[in-house]
């Protein structure tokens, strides 16, 4: 497979000039540098329209938790899909929660864990780079999709990919 990278992002710059073409089916994956350097995976999504699930990411990657959700301390540990290398974060517990930030809206409140992964992302990794795994006509296939993206998420070791 022929990773291309769709788009990058640097704390306070976007680069998306290959996001447009990427308005159908597929599989995607999340890289950044740790903090030592090192380039790691961190997220695989099988999706049925890549474009619309990174302009999601970019957004939360872009905007910052508010502060009374910052302080919020009803939280539970994310599920972890592989102990061995699997990263361990805290998702709040935004269904059981009146408040509803400018982050955290509706549609996206009901997935807290969508939000917090990301969150907990740009504290801990720089320089994210959105690269497309496969978008062959095979991926039009729901079952086609999700065998890519298990496999490759198993492969790179996504930390944060839950499947």
């Amino acid at each position: 497979m022929n990773e291309e990278v769709i788009a990058e992002y640097h704390i306070k710059a976007i680069k998306k000039e290959n996001l447009e073409k990427y308005k159908k089916a597929g599989v995607w994956a999340l890289w950044a540098e740790n903090k030592h350097g090192k380039r790691v995976c961190l997220e695989v999504a099988q999706t049925t329209n890549i474009y619309k699930e990174i302009n999601s990411a970019l957004y939360i990657l872009s905007n910052e938790d508010d502060l009374r959700c910052k302080q919020c301390t009803e939280t539970y540990d994310s599920r972890q899909r592989c102990k061995e290398y699997s990263v361990k974060f805290n998702i709040h517990k935004c269904k059981s929660c009146e408040y509803v930030s400018n982050l955290r809206i509706k549609s996206w409140k009901r997935n807290p864990r969508y939000i917090d992964k990301y969150q907990d992302m740009i504290l801990n990794y720089q320089k994210f780079e959105f690269v497309s795994v496969d978008i062959s006509p095979e991926m039009e296939n729901k079952i086609s999709r999700c065998e890519t993206e298990k496999k490759y998420a198993q492969t790179k070791q996504a930390l944060y990919w839950c499947g």
